[in-house]
């Protein structure tokens, strides 16, 4: 375990950390938007969870094979960013009810799924520009 940490860095955990963020939001929003109790399955988008799960598949694999480290959080930036992107246009049609006042109530939920999906959508757009791995030669000024 110490040589597979050995040639990570802080960019590594932060990858890291949106994999379990993006795990933990997909069993929310699926519970949450599709679940047998939810009253809001017309919002739920298939799109979102989708492209929530299809990232954590090349993350994992990386994990085995150092070279498609380097790839994993560009693919994370881009996954993560569609799947906002498709949690938005999926309660576009929801928020413009509400905000006529035709049914008005905003859950609790809404507003987790919606908190979680800004988080990692920020935290992926930053860790685009951490390092993944460590690099053997320095810059020196």
């Amino acid at each position: 375990m110490k040589k597979f940490l050995s040639d990570k860095t802080y960019g590594f955990y932060v990858t890291l950390g949106l994999a379990v963020l993006s795990i933990g939001l997909m069993i929310i929003y699926d519970v949450s938007y599709k679940g047998f109790y939810s009253n809001n399955k017309e919002v739920f988008s298939w799109g979102s969870f989708i492209c929530l799960f299809i990232w954590i598949i090349p993350f994992a694999a990386s994990l085995f094979y150092k070279k498609l480290f380097r790839f994993a959080n560009y693919i994370a930036c881009i996954c993560i960013s569609l799947s906002t992107f498709f949690f938005i246009y999926g309660i576009y049609y929801w928020i413009s009810v509400m905000s006529t006042g035709i049914d008005a109530r905003f859950d609790s939920t809404f507003f987790l799924n919606a908190i979680m999906f800004i988080v990692l959508w920020i935290g992926s757009l930053v860790n685009v520009f951490l390092p993944q791995i460590k690099t053997k030669g320095t810059i020196k000024e």
